[in-house]
């Protein structure tokens, strides 16, 4: 009987050194919490320490877990990650302004080749925590919010933003001239969601006019929400502006498809896009969490049940 035991448990080693993710089923960790409420405070940090089920020799999630490290993923791709991504795709790179991570080496030589810069949390949203920098003969102009201050050198430039970088990470991008209406800037916001042919789709397009005096167009900072065709009235002639929407539209729909070949479970992106006076299109932002209350300030309200109808696909 000793003899036999023994070589059970021999059995056992040979088996944990083949397969070591196979444990005696009563070992086994299949419910990593007990209420939503822990699976919800569970540290992405510890994910890693989390066991799932073991089926043979392969590993399956349970639902909690695949949302939670479903969630670490978007939270890694910030927006200079998903610029690189971006940068994969020919269709889309030709519209994705100069980017890069913000470093005292980067912004020297982004100084050097733009006359402007937008300083962005990497994590960021809503238009908070930016900066514009501008390059003049003399000096540096920093503009946030509705402040404006001078800097004589780029050493006092760069001692003002450098416990910036100390916080959090964030990047730099070559500042866009965007097209204006009585000199207050506007970008496009365009919605792309799945319809249900889980095919991407077009749902909305709104411009954001940036309130008076400030450098950010998003409506949670103070931006006004306005249909295209009233801020493209003065910019483009009527019988252009309709195929230069459609322009807009298929840009925004190239960029959410490019993206949701790495965020494959999420069903709507909003992509920023920025008009210069040249009108070249270009992509600011990827968002992989759209607001859909900007299109309810609109007062036909036939773009916005539109959104909300496919958001249930």
């Amino acid at each position: 009987m000793k003899q036999n035991a023994r070589q059970g448990n021999q059995n056992i080693e040979r088996m944990k050194k083949k397969n070591p993710r196979v444990r005696p089923r009563a070992a086994q960790n299949t419910k990593p919490y007990k209420t939503r409420r822990q699976a919800h405070q569970l540290s992405l940090s510890n994910l890693d320490d989390i066991q799932p089920y073991a089926i043979g020799n392969e590993a399956v999630l349970n639902p909690g877990q695949a949302k939670i490290r479903a969630r670490r993923r978007r939270l890694k791709y910030g927006k200079l990650r998903k610029h690189f991504y971006m940068t994969r795709f020919k269709v889309v790179r030709r519209h994705l302004p100069d980017t890069r991570k913000a470093t005292r080496d980067n912004l020297r030589a982004m100084l050097r080749a733009y006359p402007s810069l937008f300083l962005k949390p990497d994590l960021g949203s809503g238009g908070h925590g930016i900066l514009k920098i501008m390059k003049t003969p003399s000096s540096y102009t920093v503009k946030y919010g509705t402040e404006t201050k001078h800097y004589t050198s780029f050493r006092s430039l760069y001692t003002m933003i450098r416990p910036l970088l100390l916080k959090r990470r964030y990047v730099l991008q070559k500042g866009i001239r965007l097209l204006r209406i009585k000199q207050r800037p506007f970008d496009i916001r365009v919605m792309v969601q799945k319809n249900r042919n889980r095919k991407f789709v077009v749902t909305g397009i709104i411009g954001r006019l940036a309130k008076e005096g400030k450098i950010v167009t998003n409506y949670h900072s103070g931006g006004t929400p306005l249909p295209v065709d009233v801020l493209l009235r003065n910019h483009i002639g009527i019988k252009r502006r309709g195929r230069y929407v459609k322009k807009i539209a298929l840009v925004g729909k190239r960029a959410s498809i490019a993206m949701s070949k790495r965020f494959r479970d999420l069903k709507a992106f909003g992509v920023d896009i920025a008009i210069d006076p040249a009108k070249k299109l270009w992509i600011l932002e990827v968002n992989t969490k759209p607001d859909k209350q900007i299109f309810n300030t609109l007062n036909d309200k036939t773009m916005y049940r539109r959104v909300l109808r496919f958001a249930n696909y």
